[in-house]
Order: structure tokens, then C-alpha cells, then sequence
């Protein structure tokens, strides 16, 4: 586990906010991250989360203080043993030391992870909305093992019909915050220089290209539309308003975007890694139009206002 912070980040924190989410999460976890530092600019705000989703935060129209990255994903762990207490002793020796008045656990579920951090960091107030009760199983060992008492959390009502957004607001809500629209975000002079370079290395124009993103999340086949009918559509809109194709993607994906770019004569593709997320989302900002299933780059297109087509 790292951080972002300077080697002192054990400084006085007033807020913390957790979410190991995705992409799409972080995104939309900017209603509460803006909302929270446009109501008390001078709080200090830490936000947790995973390492491979770290830099979108610096595209945040307010960023947080502090961005703490987690190489440790909750969801790959569901039994105890020397192999998780090795990797969670880093950050309860980070975390132990640091002051937190509130600590929001952000996700809709948050897991056994949420509970445990906020023993850690033991906040004065500990906040979630969520019908998720504290867990059972793995949670109490873990705090077992550490020595730490699973916090009070408390938190407004949820109903299943909520959006994300709806549910951001009902925390600051209960927090006494009233809520900030982030979007549309735009980019800073730094990203925008880099996304120009990169645009025309690729051989596109700003405005003038579509970003398709063909591929599932993680994988998944049931958030993939077929390549071919991909394909069809692509290759008319191509054809019909002459927009040439941008196909995107993360780093790892990089094979199969280039299989599937041989459907789409011309294309250029874009696999970028973890510490280029700020140039994809410049990219995305960049285009005329976005095709795509139900992952992360469709909501980093929503933030920059694109229209977009979304796969569900």
C-alpha cells in the first residue's frame, strides 16, 4: 500500500472518505468530494482508493488534500491468515497515527475492509449510507487480530431505487452540507497540452473523432456488446458523418483492442496504463461522440459532457 502524500501524511486529517470502487465510482464519488471542499475549503480532505484508479482524482474540479492509493483489494480476500494480517499491518502502522473527525465509508456495500480502516483510524464520527450491516466472518477476526473494536456507523435511509447521486446527497445531508454539481468537469492546461500531443500523434483532430470502448468491465461478457455488431455501427457512423474512430482501453487490454480494432480500417487505438488515466480522460473530453458498454470511460465522458451511447 502507498500514498501520494509526503512521507509526514500522518497530519491532522478533518475528513476521510474510502471507496474502493471503480472507475465509474470514482467518478461519480465526486459529488461528495466537491461538495465537501466547496462547504469548508480549509478542512483537510484524505480519499482512499485503490491504486490502479488513483490519478482520475487530480481531474476532480476540487481535488482532495491528500489521495491515499491502495494496493489491497478487499474483494480478493474472504478468509483470514498470515497472508492478509502481512498485508494489512502497512496500513494500520500508516493510518494508526492519523486524526480523522469523520470518516465516510462512500461505497453502496461497503465490505469488512470499510469497518476495519475505520477502527483503525478510530474517527470521532464514522458515516455510511448503506443497508449493509457490519459484517460478520472475517471482520471480527481481523479486528481480532489487531487488537481494535469495530466502530458505531451511522447514516441516513436508503432506498434500492436510489441513484449514486441521491445517495451522496443524503450523507451531506446528514452532515449538514449542501450539495455542489461537479460537472461538467474540464481539463486542466496540463492534461489538455498532453491530450493535444497525443491527438496528434494519433493522427485525430479535438471535436472531430468518435471513442468507442468495446470491451466489458474487468472482463465480464455480460457488460460486452458483440464486436461485430460493434463493428456495424462503428463502420456506418464512420461512413455516414466521415468521423474517424478512437478505441480505448486499459493497458492490460491492449490484445484484444487490437483484434478488434481490425474491424474498424483506419482506427487508432489507445491502451493506457494506470498513470495515464488523466490523458484518457483528456481523450474522452476530446471527442465528438462516445459508444460504449456500461464501464468506467462511459462515465468519464458523462462528466466532460459528451454525448454518449451508452450499452447496458
Amino acid at each position: 500500500m502507498g500514498s501520494d502524500a509526503p512521507a509526514d501524511h500522518a497530519a491532522h486529517s478533518d475528513y476521510f472518505v474510502l471507496h474502493t470502487g471503480g472507475l465509474g465510482d470514482l467518478v461519480l464519488l465526486s459529488h461528495l468530494v466537491v461538495s465537501l471542499k466547496r462547504a469548508h475549503p480549509s478542512a483537510h480532505l484524505t480519499v482512499a482508493c485503490r491504486t490502479q484508479f488513483a490519478e482520475l482524482l487530480r481531474c476532480y474540479p476540487v481535488a482532495p488534500d491528500q489521495v491515499l492509493r491502495l494496493s489491497f483489494n478487499p474483494y480478493e480476500w474472504n478468509e483470514p491468515g498470515p497472508a492478509l494480517f502481512t498485508e494489512l499491518r502497512a496500513l494500520y502502522t500508516g493510518l494508526a497515527a492519523q486524526p480523522v473527525n469523520l470518516f465516510i465509508a462512500a461505497e453502496l456495500k461497503p465490505t469488512w475492509f470499510d469497518w476495519f480502516v475505520a477502527a483503525v483510524l478510530r474517527p470521532e464520527q464514522a458515516v455510511s449510507c448503506s443497508n449493509v450491516r457490519k459484517p460478520q466472518g472475517l471482520l471480527p477476526v481481523v479486528l481480532r487480530h489487531f487488537g481494535l473494536e469495530a466502530p458505531r456507523c451511522e447514516g441516513p435511509q436508503i432506498e434500492a431505487s436510489l441513484s449514486e447521486k441521491e445517495r451522496y446527497e443524503r450523507i451531506l445531508a446528514f452532515l449538514g452540507v449542501p450539495p455542489a454539481n461537479p460537472f461538467p468537469w474540464s481539463l486542466d492546461a496540463g492534461i489538455r497540452k498532453q491530450t493535444e500531443q497525443r491527438l496528434s500523434v494519433l493522427g485525430l483532430q479535438p471535436g472531430r473523432y468518435l471513442t468507442c470502448c468495446p470491451l466489458g468491465s474487468g472482463g465480464a461478457s455480460l457488460k460486452s456488446w458483440p464486436a461485430q455488431r460493434f463493428h456495424e455501427v462503428i463502420n456506418w457512423l464512420r461512413e455516414e458523418f466521415e468521423l474517424p474512430v478512437l478505441i480505448i482501453g486499459s493497458q492490460r487490454e491492449e490484445p484484444e483492442l487490437r483484434a478488434f480494432a481490425v474491424g474498424v480500417p483506419g482506427s487508432a487505438v489507445f491502451a493506457g496504463s494506470d498513470e495515464e488515466l488523466p490523458l484518457l480522460t483528456g481523450l474522452l473530453a476530446n471527442s465528438r461522440l462516445y459508444l460504449g458498454n456500461d464501464t468506467g470511460p462511459a462515465h468519464v465522458a458523462e462528466a466532460y459532457e459528451v454525448p454518449a451511447v451508452v450499452l447496458f
